[in-house]
């Protein structure tokens, strides 16, 4: 039972915040940006 409350945790925390700031953090122009996000999409 603990397990099932950390596990949901750490993997909806990670896997959401990386894709998130990848976007703001990213150095490049919008347009790769947009590329980015295509790419990840797919």
């Amino acid at each position: 039972m603990s397990e099932g409350r950390e596990a949901p945790r750490r993997t909806a925390f990670p896997h959401r915040i990386p894709i998130r700031p990848a976007r703001p953090v990213t150095p490049f122009p919008r347009k790769e940006i947009q590329m980015s996000l295509n790419t990840i999409d797919r």
